[in-house]
Formats: structure tokens, C-alpha cells, sequence
């Protein structure tokens, strides 16, 4: 079984990182004149991919998570897991609340301050994205949840690699005396 969630959450993190930095852009922009209102679709798409992406990932991770408890049992990851699937509870809601605001601000032009409201959320968003990340970097780097989809073949050329270059079974018999189970 390989681990889905690692490769998936990777991009909506990213978009959710750039998607404030493009908004204040945008907000300048349009309010100089520089660029026409149209322009805000621009920030409303990466905040829709970094919500579809939250939700994905969070697909993702539940069947991580179930197979992660299942190999190791509740007690060993199961408040790492719960706080960090909390976490990526609120980011999955702020950036709900985001796209729902800059989407209206782009179907509603003349509010010029439901960009900055949608701005201030999607800002907010760094706060459930970082602990969503560190909890999630916690339970794979330190706590190492990542080695339940270490499969036995994973784990048979893991210790392979560690056997002495020279190993052989029948010095395995003459150091043990022969067929003797040790």
C-alpha cells in the first residue's frame, strides 16, 4: 500500500501560501488602475484549487490515517492524527470562506471591500496550514507513521542491506553448530 496523502497535500499548501500574496497584488493593481476588476478571477482559481486540494488531501489522509492506526493501534498515533485531521479542519473551512467571499466579490464588483475580507481569510488560512503541516511533518518525521506502508518487502531489503557483505547460511551453521535452531 503506498501513502497517497504526502503527494497530494503538497499543492493546496502552496496555492494556500500564495493565494493572500496574489490577492494584495491584485487588490493594488486593480485599485491604481493598473489592471481592469476582471483580473481577480486570478486569485478566486488558486483559491479554488487550494480548497479542492485541502478537500482531496483530506480524502487522502482519512485512509492514511485509518491504515496507520490499524497497523500500529489507536494508542500509537491516535491524538497526532486527531490534531492534525483537526487542523485540516479549519484550514478546509477558512479557505471555504475565502473562495466563497472572493467569488462574490468578483460576481459583485462595486465591493471593493469583500476583497479585502476575502484577503484577510485567505491570510488567516496560514495559521491552520502551518499547524496542518507541522502536525502533519510531526507524525511522518518524528513520529514516524510513514513506515506503516513500509510493506515486507520494504522491510526484507532494509535488512538485507544491513547483513554483513560475506553473509552466507553455512557460516551461519559453523558459527552455531550446524543445524541447531538458535
Amino acid at each position: 500500500m503506498e501513502a497517497a496523502h504526502p503527494i497530494t497535500v503538497h499543492l493546496p499548501l502552496a496555492l494556500t501560501f500564495i493565494a493572500p500574496i496574489i490577492m494584495l497584488l491584485v487588490i493594488v493593481g486593480v485599485s491604481t488602475g493598473l489592471w481592469p476588476k476582471s483580473v481577480w478571477l486570478v486569485p478566486v482559481i488558486i483559491v479554488a484549487g487550494a480548497f479542492g486540494g485541502v478537500y482531496y488531501a483530506q480524502q487522502e489522509g482519512g485512509r492514511d490515517a485509518d491504515h496507520v492506526i490499524q497497523t500500529y493501534g489507536e494508542d500509537a498515533f491516535g491524538d497526532p492524527i486527531h490534531n492534525h485531521a483537526h487542523w485540516s479542519d479549519y484550514l478546509f473551512w477558512t479557505q471555504a470562506g475565502t473562495l466563497a467571499l472572493a467569488v462574490i466579490a468578483l460576481c459583485v464588483p462595486p465591493l471593493g471591500m469583500l476583497r479585502i475580507l476575502a484577503f484577510l481569510f485567505a491570510l488567516g488560512a496560514w495559521v491552520p496550514m502551518y499547524y496542518t503541516g507541522h502536525l502533519g511533518g510531526e507524525l511522518v518525521y518524528k513520529l514516524g507513521a510513514s513506515n506503516a506502508f513500509d510493506g515486507p518487502k520494504d522491510m526484507l531489503e532494509d535488512l538485507t542491506k544491513k547483513l554483513p557483505k560475506n553473509f552466507n547460511s553455512s557460516s551461519l551453521e559453523k558459527e552455531h553448530g550446524g543445524g541447531q535452531s538458535f
